[in-house]
């Protein structure tokens, strides 16, 4: 699938261009003083092209000057944070800046490599931001400073890669809307004879994309046919969403069924059962039954509690069963429910007390023939 050129990348806009004191006091001290602003440059321009977003830190500007006036105008709507930390994080009101323009990622260039740079790396992890240095556009007074600090930067996790890998890698593809404009910047800034005047001169023009990507319509097909689709397809989905609607009402309705035939079959079962005790209580006679002769199965249940009580007796040893005779009178059936079972409760006690006053009896008799033959064995042995 071809990717419209017109359309700008969503990544470009949380990227920005992050230049560290690039002034002229600092500049004329480096040992690569001409490569560091054609590279520093090619930089600003990249930016340019792809419409990032291009910060400047001085330090102390009020006595150690101004950016570099070349520099500073290749860039786009440049904004300038002046600053006394080594960081260039901690310039008053960078923070809010990045918070307010959704800035997470950093390319940071500039000097010098062992001071300011290194601080702002420092601080960059510690405020979990991602930076990447652009290797081939810093500078230092001396070389043999800016290995061990670009080694240091990628042991704490920092990203060190050339300028043109990280912008590259930002285009991602050929489709790209800032690609042909890019390799045009390239291929001036690899000239042996390069001139920024001359480059200005010949500068190519930013590129015009659209927010958002265009729909294209097919030429097979006229507006019509398209319309007429569409009107099918919204009468399909209508018509889905009516017999889905359908379905859930005969699954409701067939639910429904299911409860009344439940229901029917509980009504029908509970009719039964009521004809049934019908049939019990009624009569052969043809004389009306007696209101009396109804309550006659109650005492029926009454012998229970007495076999209960049988059962408790004859589980007991024999000192119960000797004094159990008195529930014995409950047998008859004119005698309440209650009346047994308290005599049942009393001879069980009255069993109960007889068989531990024996053991207590036994108990003691044991211990003092055990106390006794002590004693005779001791004055034995004396």
């Amino acid at each position: 699938m071809q990717l419209n050129r017109k359309v700008r990348p969503e990544i470009l806009d949380s990227v920005a261009l992050l230049v560290v004191d690039a002034q002229d006091s600092f500049i004329d001290t480096l040992h690569n003083k001409d490569e560091f602003l054609r590279r520093a440059a090619f930089a600003i321009e990249a930016a340019r092209c792809l419409k990032l977003h291009t910060i400047f830190t001085e330090q102390a500007p009020d006595k150690l000057g101004r950016t570099n006036s070349e520099l500073f105008k290749l860039a786009r709507n440049p904004r300038v944070f002046a600053k006394q930390t080594f960081s260039a994080l901690g310039s008053p009101g960078m923070e809010r800046f990045l918070r307010e323009k959704e800035i997470y990622n950093l390319l940071i260039v500039g000097l010098e490599v062992p001071i300011c740079v290194y601080q702002t790396g420092l601080q960059a992890t510690d405020e979990d931001i991602d930076v990447t240095f652009l290797s081939d556009c810093l500078g230092s007074r001396r070389a043999q400073d800016e290995a061990p600090v670009l080694n240091a930067l990628t042991n704490m996790g920092c990203s060190v890669l050339p300028s043109e890998t990280v912008f590259y890698s930002l285009l991602s593809d050929t489709q790209n809307p800032y690609f042909r404009a890019f390799t045009k910047i390239v291929k001036a800034f690899s000239e042996e004879e390069f001139s920024l005047e001359t480059y200005l001169e010949n500068r190519p023009e930013e590129v015009n994309e659209t927010p958002e990507r265009p729909q294209k319509q097919r030429k097979d097909r006229p507006k019509r046919e398209r319309e007429d689709s569409e009107s099918s397809k919204s009468d399909d989905r209508n018509e889905e969403r009516a017999s889905d609607s359908s379905e859930d009402g005969s699954d409701e309705q067939r639910r429904g069924r299911r409860r009344g035939r439940r229901r029917g079959r509980n009504r029908g079962r509970d009719r039964q059962e009521q004809n049934r005790e019908s049939d019990n209580n009624e009569q052969p006679s043809d004389s009306p039954p007696k209101p009396e002769e109804k309550q006659e199965p109650k005492p029926a249940a009454q012998p229970k509690p007495e076999k209960q009580a049988e059962l408790k007796l004859d589980s007991e040893p024999k000192a119960k069963s000797e004094s159990a005779p008195k529930p014995e009178k409950s047998e008859s059936s004119e005698e309440p429910k209650k009346p047994a079972k308290k005599a049942a409760k009393k001879a069980a006690k009255k069993a109960a007390k007889k068989a531990a006053k024996k053991a207590a009896k036994k108990t003691a008799k044991k211990a003092a023939k055990k106390a006794a033959k002590k004693v005779a064995k001791k004055e034995e042995a004396e």
